[in-house]
């Protein structure tokens, strides 16, 4: 089974769900982690869809830490059983840790996304991971290294999240960092696969901002042709046994 564990979907920006549905039914993706974009607090397009496609979608909210009710709006989520996971940008796991442990508590993952890099986030994560050892916190885009003619510049941090069990990290947004095929990226993709090991790793798309159905079956081939020296498998693992496990164990 493939699951691209990290797309989005929205009525206003990025590509509405019957675009979504077309790109899996084209690439032979059977199930999607719908992510809620950055500035977006309303998620009822992401609770629709899940509520017409509870087989084909999980869905990761966005709530504003800043808002005096955030904990209930976290609350409200979970209980209506749409929502497997919140969105997080990685400084908000410093300034509201209450919230996201409450999250974690109500059996919510945490997907963290580190616009400016992983390094200054480490520490905080990992003590997060310490405080809810029975929570998945699951890091995007490989941490968003940063690539600089055409070598890796920073992002080798992100490895220092393996050593928590309950972390696990998203091989997806190569392409924001560096070109196809990301040969920047190929010693650094090979260390995070090894460290974390396939159990850890999961595929996501990134679509629609990494292109269309075509880059997205491109990018996905990669993976099926077993780079990072992952076997048979592992393949299997990290295009799909993972995702699973983390976002659909118990549909």
């Amino acid at each position: 089974m493939i699951v691209d564990a990290y797309a989005h979907c929205g009525k206003v920006k990025h590509a509405p769900l019957e675009k979504v549905l077309a790109t899996m039914k084209e690439v032979g993706i059977e199930r999607t982690v719908l992510c809620q974009h950055l500035g977006e607090y309303d998620n009822d397009y992401l609770a629709n869809a899940v509520s017409q496609y509870p087989e084909k979608f999980s869905a990761v909210c966005l709530v504003d830490p800043a808002l005096p009710d955030s904990l209930d709006r976290v609350k409200n989520y979970q209980h209506a059983k749409l929502f497997r996971g919140v969105r997080v940008l990685a400084e908000w796991v410093d300034t509201a840790p209450r919230l996201w442990c409450a999250a974690m508590d109500l059996g919510m993952n945490l997907l963290v996304y580190a616009p400016n890099g992983i390094k200054s986030s480490v520490q905080n994560i990992l003590e997060t991971a310490r405080q809810c050892p029975s929570a998945k916190i699951v890091i995007s885009h490989l941490g968003n290294p940063k690539v600089a003619d055409g070598k890796l510049v920073e992002g080798m941090d992100l490895m220092a999240l393996a050593q928590a069990p309950n972390v696990y990290v998203q091989l997806s947004g190569q392409s924001m960092f560096c070109d196809y095929p990301y040969q920047a990226l190929e010693s650094f993709t090979f260390d995070a696969v090894k460290r974390f090991g396939p159990g850890r790793v999961m595929w996501g798309s990134n679509f629609p901002v990494s292109g269309d159905s075509q880059v997205v079956a491109r990018d996905l081939d990669l993976v099926k042709a077993g780079r990072w020296e992952l076997g048979r498998n592992d393949i299997e693992r990290v295009v799909g046994g993972t995702a699973l496990d983390v976002w659909f164990a118990s549909k």
